[in-house]
């Protein structure tokens, strides 16, 4: 999760940009639940993220421990 006045999609294409390869949360919007109720949907899924901090979710299977600190201050780097 991270306070900005920029928007995930910014914040996932500066990422990537830096080699860091992050989903926004809100692009999970509408898929099924468990359950396989469809999830984000309605008036209040497409402001949540609008208003919302952005959050995101980042892979780390294919990073090791020892690698972990330069991919945060590579996204820190990104995002500043």
């Amino acid at each position: 999760q991270l306070e900005s006045e920029r928007g995930e999609r910014e914040l996932a294409a500066a990422a990537e940009a830096a080699g860091i390869r992050i989903a926004p949360l809100s692009s999970f919007a509408g898929m099924a639940s468990p359950s396989g109720a469809p999830t984000g949907t309605g008036p209040q899924a497409s402001t949540a993220s609008e208003t919302s901090p952005a959050r995101f979710v980042l892979r780390s299977d294919s990073t090791s421990i020892e690698e972990s600190p330069a991919v945060a201050n590579a996204l820190a780097n990104a995002w500043a």
